[in-house]
């Protein structure tokens, strides 16, 4: 039988192993040059994926499948306009749109898939943002259609208090 003190260390150890795992996740991001553009207008958005919660490092990602926006119930694929950048030796991507009309645009990327060698197979990270043009506050919670279900659950310029 293990003491009651080894089995709560153990436990805690296990525990802290757990649920630090998230914070060494790496994740695909889209980050704006501005959520908001309260006079509407060009935004430039970044690509890369990295690992957020620890700063980095950025790791190199291929051309995207698609990079698209979905504005005023139309979506337009942007991945002809992608511009390959670099990020500390990393390949990341970057794109930039005019947005001339207010509402929501909803920025969506879907990456190539990578292997992860941890799960023993592939995986892709789909993402998206969304920057709301001439501050409407309109359209920020439409769906792209990806191939997964992330609604968005706050407008880009507020947080809701429940």
């Amino acid at each position: 039988m293990i003491p009651p003190l080894l089995s709560r260390t153990i436990l805690a150890t296990t525990l802290s192993v757990i649920f630090a795992l998230p914070a060494a996740a790496h994740f695909q991001e889209i980050i704006p040059s501005a959520d908001v553009l309260p006079e509407g207008g060009d935004v430039t958005l970044d690509l890369v994926f990295t690992h957020p919660f620890e700063g980095g490092p950025t790791m190199a990602m291929k051309r995207p499948v698609e990079v698209g926006i979905l504005a005023n119930g139309t979506k337009t694929n942007l991945t002809d306009k992608l511009v390959e950048q670099s990020d500390k030796g990393a390949v990341t991507w970057r794109v930039s749109y005019n947005l001339p009309e207010p509402g929501a645009a909803i920025f969506y990327v879907t990456p190539q898939p990578y292997w992860e060698p941890a799960e023993n197979k592939y995986i892709v990270h789909y993402a998206k943002v969304i920057v709301d043009s001439f501050a409407s506050g309109e359209g920020w919670d439409e769906m792209v259609g990806l191939p997964v279900r992330n609604p968005a659950v706050n407008a880009p310029d507020r947080l809701v208090d429940r």
